[in-house]
């Protein structure tokens, strides 16, 4: 996770793989101000780095002070400045580096011991010129004590391992090499990334004819995505693993003459192979399956089943079967009459 902090207090969080900042109120991050874009920025994290491209703004943005084009890498303690904001990045728990010119400041300890001392100054008296003169002695020789002191501590603490900066460090310097090391990818590979991610969801919740679609187009998006290549010969098992499945159960249900549920078997099949064909109408497959459940009487949706073209799906023979099932199960059921 990274922080965007600016000088004045204000920050947000970017903690998720893709956050979108902008004035839209659709946007991950909403930035109310008239000099931001409606889509000005989108941040992406890979690999413990934090990458930022323009969102389509019209000002675009700065890193550092320097005009950027393109996606570049951030890290900590860089400034990143759009519209009239500006921010910096940081890690949680990290603070804002000091403003220039006031690092390493210091009050002027004499100045301030011998005014403060001193007290009102009088014209003229030699006995008044001998208690400032004693004054002026004693804060130098304390002023001295200090700073020899001072310089035994630094002493002592250069002899101490630094184990609190350790942590910092080593992040600091694994995501230096990472970055040195990574490429920055291009914005068709980010992408084609995030569609695999979303295809992952439906494979882990048995949508595999989604994911299916999901791996493809990840694919098509970026070729060099063999996990994607890979996923989508695995959905294509697990369709044709639940399909055979299912056949076999209409099957068996027929000839115990439970035509019912061996119906409901091939509407499932059908429902899978019907949602394969682009322009088909997976809406329609749905519904058959729900009216199915409810035991309401379905001839249009069956018959729209009943059309699914079977020279375009996964498994050509599969899909006849399950059809002449059906019409055999309808049969048994004396539906005959609405299919022909």
């Amino acid at each position: 996770m990274f922080i965007l902090r600016s000088a004045s207090g204000t920050q947000f969080k970017i903690a998720q793989e893709i956050t979108r900042v902008g004035r839209a109120p659709d946007n991950d991050v909403v930035i109310k101000d008239e000099t931001v874009s409606r889509y000005h920025l989108t941040f992406y994290i890979k690999d413990g780095l934090l990458i930022v491209e323009d969102g389509g703004s019209q000002n675009g943005f700065l890193v550092n002070k320097q005009k950027v084009n393109g996606a570049v890498s951030l890290k900590p303690g860089d400034s990143l400045a759009f519209g009239n904001r500006e921010f910096y990045v940081l890690l949680p728990g990290q603070q804002l580096p000091p403003p220039a010119g006031m690092a390493g400041q210091r009050p002027n300890t004499i100045t301030g011991y011998a005014s403060a001392s001193a007290g009102p100054a009088k014209s003229s008296g030699g006995e008044d010129a001998a208690k400032r003169k004693k004054l002026l002695m004693v804060a130098a020789v304390f002023v001295l004590f200090a700073i020899a002191f001072r310089s035994e501590e630094k002493k002592e603490l250069a002899q101490l391992p630094q184990e609190e900066d350790v942590p910092t460090k080593a992040l600091l310097s694994e995501m230096a090499a990472k970055e040195s090391a990574t490429p920055i990818r291009s914005l068709t590979e980010i992408r084609s990334e995030s569609k695999f991610n979303e295809a992952m969801r439906d494979y882990n919740n048995g949508l595999y004819n989604r994911a299916l679609l999901g791996f493809q187009e990840a694919y098509t998006m970026n070729p060099g995505n063999n996990l994607a290549a890979e996923y989508v010969e695995f959905s294509q098992q697990k369709i044709n693993n639940l399909v055979k499945e299912a056949y076999r159960d209409g099957e068996k249900s027929f000839t115990k003459f439970q035509f019912r549920r061996s119906r409901q078997q091939m509407f499932k099949i059908l429902s899978i192979f019907g949602e394969q064909v682009p322009g088909f109408g997976r809406k329609a497959a749905e519904d058959t399956n729900r009216e199915v459940a409810s035991g309401k009487r379905i001839s249009e949706h069956e018959k729209n089943l009943l059309g699914v073209p079977c020279d375009k799906v996964s498994d050509k023979k599969l899909c006849e079967d399950a059809k002449e099932l059906l019409k055999r199960t309808r049969i048994r059921l004396k539906e005959e009459d609405v299919i022909q």
